[in-house]
């Protein structure tokens, strides 16, 4: 059992939802915020942590354990068309911002953190940044 989020699973999990031609642009892990019904929906009472990839067309994330991050809980296809609306915040904490999506399924609230303690990702912080500007150009 992985102790903490990874480079390897990431990978392994993230990579059979991509859609058939499509490539990711940036992943990365984040945190999905507890208090919605969504989170809720996905059996959890807390915050989840979920791998996140972005491409061309859509956010992709999966949903770890609560318990167990060796497995994924749910998947989740967010595409840019289906988003109504989207905040990214930075947060007073170096290296951290939170997106807010409203989209037509629902609300998503992610914290994207730069932290090594938690996660062994290679290039987090550009992933990141990257994923941020792939949202702020394709979301009207």
């Amino acid at each position: 059992m992985a102790l903490l989020l990874n480079q390897e699973d990431m990978e392994r999990m993230l990579k059979p939802m991509l859609k058939e031609g499509e490539s990711y642009k940036a992943m990365t892990w984040a945190t999905i915020m507890a208090g919605n019904l969504e989170v809720l929906a996905l059996g959890a009472l807390s915050n989840v942590s979920a791998y996140v990839g972005i491409t061309d067309k859509e956010l992709v994330l999966a949903v770890l354990g609560t318990m167990n991050i060796d497995k994924v809980n749910a998947e989740v296809h967010v595409p840019f068309e289906d988003i109504e609306s989207l905040k990214i915040k930075k947060s007073l904490i170096p290296g951290q911002k939170s997106l807010e999506i409203k989209a037509k399924e629902g609300k998503l609230r992610l914290s994207l953190i730069n932290n090594p303690l938690t996660a062994k990702i290679d290039n987090q912080k550009e992933a990141i940044n990257t994923i941020c500007s792939i949202l702020e150009s394709n979301v009207k």
